[in-house]
């Protein structure tokens, strides 16, 4: 319950700066969406566009990450 609370906090958060500094942020929060926010359409939109705006390597890693099995 604790944890959700935590993942629920820090979604907000993520939320708020891609809005205010989405070139900051689009990498670790992507990052987050893929793992513990478990948003895989909203972690992939965002890994494009820090791929798009940086051409990261670590979006391109992101983008090829294999979907969990649920």
């Amino acid at each position: 319950q604790e944890a959700q609370q935590w993942r629920i906090t820090a979604a907000a958060r993520y939320d708020e700066l891609t809005r205010r500094h989405p070139e900051a942020f689009a990498d670790h929060a992507a990052h987050f969406w893929l793992t513990v926010g478990d948003d895989r359409p909203k972690g992939l939109q965002l890994a494009l566009q820090d791929r798009a705006n940086r051409r990261a390597t670590r979006a391109q890693a992101q983008l090829n990450r294999p979907t969990p099995a649920i």
